[in-house]
């Protein structure tokens, strides 16, 4: 028999939740719009139960109404978030003739006053050519001084910036420039083509910028020889609302979506990272700009946060051994952002041994996660340099989490701790709240959260619940010390060497051969790449083709980096759910 003590909490916590809709913190009981719920319909016998086996200080705990104990907050003080533009924050330097971008390849240099001097001639310039707030310029090129430049140039005047992935193929570049509604682009000498072929598809396209000379393209050097008189000193928007930024990424599952990132997301991404013994922390001279330029990880890093504490980057083109050895050893280099795959470079390929790494000290590892083994291995190569992990995504602009100097060696494993201002917590598949170790979907809460995805409210609302929590899709645990460790991706996105290739875009293209009657593409593990694409694939009736055609007829229509490397197996049905979904575990299994 229950006792009148037990009905009398019961009683109390019903009342509360009915009337308050609080946030409690009762261990596993559900999230409060179901707490509502188990008490209206008197399925009380759960949370009875409950109650009867909780000790007196887990009974009071379901008393707490401000905020559940099973949300981690960081336990860095918040910090103030100024309420400004991009290129204000990061163009409001004090490091004047300090040397700020340097062309890794040619050595060409541009102090902080020539940065600044440039951004302003060139956002002039775009005015000049009808460039106006509210307008989207699409950047198509490799990491170069340039990017970083227009980059800024466009945010200045009130512009949006999308990126894209220079090595799409033209139809995939298009597809981006239509669904983000692109007036402007910017490309490098090396993409032109590209550039001009998408123009050439796009009517609402005005104009196409360029680097060098390119007939039917104009030169970046006539709005770098500006007079400046058309900067409009007076563009009038809403740094917390207005787009600033809008990448692509797959989120959770599915094809690309434009991710609405502010002023304010950025800005205070940059302010988050930026606290003391982080392994963002700009107390390094010169860092090497390797991450792509496209890439949010590479925005954050390269195009924001070192500009703004006064950090020489190095800019190469893109990752070449060579290149980035020799960069590192010629001006030495304390600081980089690299992504697993560079890890296993510098612990196992021989051409390390022929350059100089003595100035490094700081290698800071995200966009997948990297094992605690690799980690140790590195550690051991190179003592006196600190390798430590990050968590962040797209839709968070996109630090998350970051680990302290000091625990990069003691939990190698670790994606470190929240950056101040943010909270995550832990849920089941059922949205309960999970204590520390538990195993579970990841969510977020914090002013990098992004504005929303671009003419997608459904998925937006699919990413962000009701009470503003981002759920990310990936599973995690959180330690007694507010450490993330990510364990496994409930998401379907693939992840090849950092890059993200979604089954989805795959599956579609695959079922429009016409030997194909059904297909699924799955991640499968690589020691070296983190995962390769793999294609099962179901003939239609008396249909035939080989591996080696439907490999083929991939490699034509898809980006390198989005080739089924982990090869393609003939089924004769996909096993699907009754709903349809793709049953991707026993496909896993196979």
């Amino acid at each position: 028999m229950r006792s009148a003590n037990t009905f009398a909490i019961l009683k109390q916590i019903g009342k509360k939740c009915a009337n308050e809709k609080a946030g409690y913190a009762g261990l596993c009981l559900p999230s409060h719009s179901y707490r509502v719920n188990l008490f209206e319909n008197n399925n009380g016998l759960r949370a009875l139960t409950f109650i009867e086996n909780c000790n007196l200080a887990n009974r009071a705990r379901l008393f707490h109404t401000t905020s559940s104990n099973l949300v981690f907050k960081s336990r860095h003080p918040d910090v103030q978030i100024p309420n400004m533009s991009i290129p204000e924050f990061v163009l409001d330097s004090k490091f004047t003739t300090k040397p700020a971008l340097i062309d890794g390849v040619t050595g060409r240099t541009l102090n902080f006053n020539q940065v600044k001097d440039s951004v302003w001639r060139l956002a002039s310039g775009f005015s000049r050519l009808g460039f106006k707030k509210g307008d989207v310029l699409m950047i198509i090129s490799e990491n170069s001084i340039e990017f970083m430049l227009v980059f800024h140039a466009i945010m200045w005047i009130g512009g949006t910036v999308t990126t894209c992935n220079p090595h799409y193929l033209v139809p995939d570049i298009s597809k981006q420039a239509v669904d983000a509604d692109v007036s402007y682009i910017f490309c490098s000498h090396l993409y032109s083509g590209k550039a001009h072929e998408v123009s050439e598809h796009m009517h609402t396209i005005k104009k196409v910028i360029t680097v060098g000379q390119v007939d039917g393209l104009i030169p970046l050097t006539i709005l770098l020889e500006d007079d400046g008189s058309e900067f409009p000193k007076n563009v009038d928007i809403d740094y917390k609302t207005h787009t600033a930024l809008l990448p692509y990424s797959s989120g959770t599952t599915g094809m690309p979506k434009g991710v609405m990132l502010t002023h304010y997301n950025e800005v205070a991404n940059a302010v988050q990272s930026d606290i003391p013994n982080f392994l963002l922390n700009r107390d390094v001279e010169k860092h090497l700009g390797l991450l792509p330029f496209y890439h949010i990880f590479g925005i954050i890093v390269h195009c924001i946060c070192s500009m703004k504490d006064g950090q020489t980057t190095v800019i190469i083109p893109a990752f070449d051994p060579k290149i980035f050895l020799d960069c590192i050893q010629r001006y030495k280099i304390g600081m980089t952002h690299i992504v697993p795959p560079i890890v296993m470079f510098l612990n196992k390929h021989p051409m390390v041994k022929r350059f100089d790494m003595s100035s490094l000290k700081r290698l800071v590892c995200a966009a997948a996660p990297l094992g605690a083994e690799s980690v140790h291995e590195f550690h051991e190569k190179y003592p006196n340099c600190v390798l430590g992990q990050g968590y962040g995504m797209t839709e968070t602009s996109p630090v998350v989490t970051m680990n302290q100097i000091p625990t990069c060696k003691t939990k190698p494993a670790s994606s470190g701790t929240a950056v101040p201002n943010t909270f995550l917590k832990v849920v089941d598949i059922y949205n309960n709240e999970l204590g520390p170790g538990e195993k579970g979907e990841l969510c977020i809460k914090g002013p990098q959260l992004m504005k929303g995805y671009h003419k997608n409210p459904e998925a937006t609302a699919n990413m962000i619940d009701s009470e503003g929590w981002l759920h990310t899709g990936d599973i995690c645990t959180i330690d007694e010390d507010g450490h993330l460790f990510v364990v496994d991706r409930v998401k379907e996105l693939i992840k090849y060497k950092g890059l993200q290739v979604p089954p989805a875009e795959l599956e579609a293209l695959l079922c429009s051969h016409k030997a194909v009657g059904d297909a699924a593409v799955v991640g499968v593990p690589d020691h070296e790449a983190g995962e390769l694409p793999k294609a099962f694939v179901a003939l239609k009736p008396g249909a035939k083709v080989t591996a080696e055609e439907i490999h083929k007829f991939v490699d034509e229509r898809v980006v390198q980096y989005k080739r089924l490397r982990g090869g393609v197996v003939f089924l004769p049905q996909i096993p699907r759910s009754p709903a349809g979904k793709i049953l991707r575990r026993e496909l896993k299994n196979l």
